[in-house]
C-alpha cells in the first residue's frame, strides 16, 4: 500500500479494523489502529506516527480497510529506509570482496619475487 518511498499520503496497512484512538505520547500524535477478526477479537495494533501530517483523515472509532487514507502530508516510507540499508549492505559486501582480491593478488606478488635460498 505504502510502496512509494516519497509520498503525500500515507495509507493503512492493516486489512480489517478501526481506529481506536488519536493520542499524545511525548508530545509526538499517534494515530492507533487495531484489527478485529471475524469473531469479534482484537488482534494486532498499530501506531501511526503524525510527525509531518498537515491532516488527520480519520476519528476514532472509524472502521478502516486497508488502503484508507490516514494522514495527509510529506512522508518518508519504511521502504525507503529498507532499500537504503539493502544497498548499504550490498556496498559493504562488495567492499569486502574487493579487499579480500587485493590481498590475494598482493600475496600472489610477495610469493612471485621472493626466490628460495639455494645452499
Amino acid at each position: 500500500v505504502n510502496d512509494k518511498w516519497f509520498a503525500d499520503t500515507l495509507y493503512c496497512e492493516i486489512k480489517d479494523g478501526f481506529i481506536k484512538d488519536i493520542e499524545t505520547y511525548q508530545g509526538e500524535l499517534y494515530v492507533v489502529a487495531e484489527t478485529t477478526s471475524a469473531e469479534g477479537e482484537y488482534g494486532y495494533v498499530k501506531r501511526y506516527i503524525a510527525k509531518n501530517a498537515d491532516e488527520i483523515l480519520v476519528k476514532t472509532g472509524d472502521k478502516i480497510v486497508e488502503g484508507t487514507p490516514i494522514f495527509k502530508g510529506k512522508f518518508i516510507n519504511d521502504s525507503f529506509y529498507v532499500a537504503l540499508a539493502r544497498m548499504f549492505l550490498v556496498i559493504i559486501f562488495l567492499s569486502g570482496c574487493f579487499m579480500v582480491m587485493l590481498a590475494v593478488r598482493k600475496r600472489k606478488k610477495i610469493k612471485t619475487s621472493v626466490k628460495p635460498k639455494t645452499n
